[in-house]
Order: structure tokens, then sequence, then C-alpha cells
């Protein structure tokens, strides 16, 4: 049954403005390298330090040993116990098997792409057991460092078949993410729509070059062809408009000419829809973001580029205006981040009493939101007789599964005081 709005009460909403306090949300934000070896057998969590601070890691997988034969029980069960890991001490995973961790390329990789298969498939039951831990696959495991470039694989025809394969051999559960637009754009125009919408992009050259250190070419769009590298201004271009929905990222370079600034990164960041980045490398160009201070008229004043720039990796939400019309309540939220959430989120409306009590939870809608970046969504519902009571508060939560999200306003712990209901005129 509808509620009937009693014209004696009138919404008094609260103000909005924005932290620039972290926020420790899932699926986003910067990350070290974990590498491991797969043939070894000590344990795990004896090999690492992970970082408390970071919720993502990129575990690295060596799978050098096996380059000439299939993996054996145990090392299918010493990759268990890496996976596990991270599962454990609640690590999203950025996830890369590589046979090549030392930066040799073909001469540690196996003979035949159907070896390369082959290890796709053992490794797939376990992929999928962890696919909700795994943001992100990066690569098809060849090329130096596993980064795609440097291998005899990367041909468009071998290259979609080790994709395909890895794809089903987690199911489709997983997103993947190759090196370049060139190799997306070539990948995706065989693929199903499904596994599109699941195919990312990883770029650990960011700002070392004009091209990314070979990311990119010199040539237009137009005198390239759409399945080979375009100009650093028009893949800028075409990433901002293609890829806002799926996780990228990777790790920034220090240029020898000249380090990038904040004001130039965000800038490159927004239109790449950046999710996570290197923690740790490139030291010079994250000094550089650490000493550069902000001067703006906001809550950021004074605060580092290194901080700004985390803070947007991935989705950032803020509640923005709150208002209470026509029986109903609406709230303007935007994505102040580079990139859309990774996972859906719902948000849902919390009533509460003047005495602190919770009466009642509904869920707003558009359910799920977009959010996309850099763009304000109207969620709104209509507000129950329980909150058209004379000092009910009203709250806005969010959650992704079973992760609730901070929103980005200041003041706010696990929910955003939207207002309180009181006496008209």
């Amino acid at each position: 049954m509808l509620a009937v709005f009693n014209r004696k009460e009138k919404f008094i909403p609260a103000s909005f403005q924005e932290s620039h306090f972290p926020l420790d949300n899932p699926a986003r934000g910067w990350y070290h390298i974990y590498p491991f070896s797969i043939a070894s057998n000590r344990d795990p969590e004896a090999e690492v330090f992970l970082q408390p601070e970071e919720r993502l890691a990129l575990v690295r997988i060596s799978l050098a040993a096996f380059r000439s034969k299939e993996l054996s029980v145990s090392a299918l069960a010493r990759t268990e116990s890496i996976l596990n890991l991270f599962h454990k001490k609640g690590k999203m995973m950025i996830l890369r098997f590589a046979y090549d961790a030392e930066g040799k390329g073909p001469e540690l990789e196996p003979d035949s792409a159907s070896l390369i298969k082959r290890h796709m498939e053992q490794l797939g039951g376990l992929l999928q057991k962890f696919s909700e831990d795994i943001l992100v696959i990066q690569g098809i495991f060849v090329g130096l460092w596993g980064e795609m470039h440097g291998s005899r694989f990367l041909s468009g025809n071998t290259m979609f078949q080790l994709l395909t394969t890895l794809f089903q051999a987690t199911g489709e559960k997983c997103t993947v993410a190759v090196r370049t637009p060139a190799q997306w754009r070539t990948a995706a125009a065989r693929l199903s729509p499904s596994l599109v919408t699941k195919l990312a992009l990883f770029n650990d050259g960011l700002f070392g070059s004009s091209t990314d250190l070979g990311t990119y070419g010199q040539l237009s769009r137009q005198e390239s062809g759409e399945e080979s590298p375009w100009n650093r201004e028009e893949e800028l271009t075409w990433q901002e408009h293609t890829l806002p929905r799926v996780p990228n990222g990777g790790e920034a370079l220090a240029c020898p000419q000249r380090l990038t600034n904040t004001a130039e990164a965000v800038v490159t960041l927004e239109k790449m829809h950046f999710t996570y980045l290197n923690s740790s490398y490139h030291p010079d160009i994250l000094a550089h973001w650490k000493e550069e201070t902000l001067s703006c008229p906001n809550c950021w004043a004074g605060r580092s580029g290194y901080e700004y720039i985390g803070s947007r990796l991935g989705y950032r939400l803020m509640v923005l205006r709150a208002e209470h019309k026509k029986h109903r309540l609406l709230v303007q939220v935007e994505n102040l981040g580079f990139a859309a959430p990774w996972r859906t989120i719902s948000c849902f409306l919390t009533v509460v009493s003047p005495q602190g009590s919770i009466l009642c939870q509904i869920r707003l809608f558009p359910d799920p939101p977009e959010f996309l970046p850099g763009r304000i969504t109207l969620l709104q519902g209509q507000l129950p007789q329980e909150g058209l009571r004379t000092g009910t508060c009203l709250y806005l939560g969010a959650k992704a599964g079973e992760r609730k999200i901070l929103f980005a306003n200041k003041g706010c712990q696990e929910m955003v005081y939207l207002g309180c209901m009181g006496k008209g005129d």
C-alpha cells in the first residue's frame, strides 16, 4: 500500500561534502606484486608480506618449470594454496600466469600452443573455484613477464585461440585483460558479445613514452585500420568511450625526458578508466606525485597528487543531493572515480526512528544503478509510512553482494545521512 504524504511534515536534507579520506572498498585501488613459482613446495604465506592497507594484489605465478610437460598434481595443489591465501586474507587478485619471470621471453615458453591450452584447461577448475576472488586475469600466459609482447604466440589466430581457451577454462566467469587496444579490437571482433563484456586491458608501460612503450602507434586510425595500433590521442579517446565498465589497470613508468604531473595523469587515467595501479613502481613517478601539493577550493587543498589519484582509482560514490518530492525520495549520487564499479551495487534506504532503532529498509531504483564514471545517477524510492513521522532519519547504504560499499561523503561511516523529517509550516 502506498504511503499518503502528510503535508504537516517536511524533509530537511543534510549537507553533503566530499571527504579526502581513502575508502576501503573492494575491487579497486593500489596493489603490490607477489611473485610465486608453481614448482615450489614452500608455504605461500611464508613467502610474502601482504600490504595490510591494500585490498588488491597482483599474484604472478611462474609456469617455467612446466614449459615442456603438463602440470603435476602437486603443481595444481600449490596453485590452490596460493589462491587460497589471498582468499583468506580478503585480497582480491589481479592474476597473471607466466612462463617467463626473467625477461627471457620465448626461451622459457612451451614449443607449442597446444601445451599452453592444456595448462589453461588444467587450471580452469581452480579459476572457477576462486572466480569471486579474481578481479581480472592479465594476459594469456605468454610474452615477456607474461605481458603479451615478445612472443611467437601472439599472431591473430593463435592469440584468439589461447584467449578463447582461457575463457572456456574459467567457465566464462572471469574477466581477462589483453595488453594493447589493438589486441582487444582484434579479439573483440571474433568473440561473442557476452565475452566482449569480460574483455579488458592492462597497461604496464603507462607514461613511459609517447606510445606507452609500444602500447600505441604513431599513425591515425584511418591510416592504420581497426586491428592495428593508433596514435595515443585516438587510442585514449577510444578507451574512454569503449571501456568504462571493465577493470583496466597497470603500472606507471617514469619517462626519461619528463615526469608526468598529477593533472596530466588524472586526465589520462580518466580516459582509460583505471581501476588499479601499482603502488611501488615506478618509484620516481610515484615520488613525484607524492611531492605535488594540490591547490583547489575543496577538501583536496593541501593534499598530495598521490592521494588524489589513489582516491579516484575505480569507483568513488558521493551523494550530492537528497529531496522528498511527490511522495518519493530522490537522491543524486555522482561517481567521482575513473571507472564504473566492477560488481553490481545495490542501494537501499534505511529509516531510523528518533530513538535510533531501524524501522525499515527499502531498495532504491534503478536496481542496479550503473554508476558510470563522471555521471550523476538519480536514485529514488517510495517512502513508507514509517519514514514520514517527525524525527525519523533517512540513511543511504550500498552493497556489492555481501560487501558494504562506502561513500565519499564527509562524516560518512557505513551509511550516508540524508536528512530527517521535521514539522512543516
